[in-house]
């Protein structure tokens, strides 16, 4: 039991610790005291959300060993699903991103 609390706490501290060790400069930049182009800002954001994954593959290494984080990517990219899950999933995907794209369109000046 306290082994598996170990294991989720480190899970946490890995994902949060990506995260918020690639936003910082996005963070610093948003306060003004880092200069940032927007691109790589753009990139760090991306990068960001991927936490979870990565601390899911250093500690499934660190358990199971290569064997085992091979089997996690390729459980990863399997689409072994329900073709009704299918249908939701892309419709969230471009509505996010259609939403991510309007609010990136440049607002009329006031004059």
């Amino acid at each position: 039991m306290k082994a598996r609390r170990r294991e989720l706490a480190n899970f946490f501290l890995i994902a949060f610790l990506w995260m918020w060790l690639i936003s910082l400069p996005r963070v610093l930049a948003a306060y003004g005291v880092l200069q940032l182009p927007e691109l790589v800002s753009m990139l760090m954001g991306y990068l960001a959300v991927f936490g979870p994954e990565v601390s899911a593959f250093i500690l499934t290494r660190r358990a199971e060993g290569k064997a085992g984080a091979k089997a996690l990517w390729k459980r990863g990219w399997s689409f072994d699903c329900r073709k009704k899950w299918l249908l939701p999933a892309l419709l969230l995907m471009t509505r996010k991103s259609s939403r991510w794209r309007s609010s990136r369109s440049p607002k009329p000046s006031k004059c």
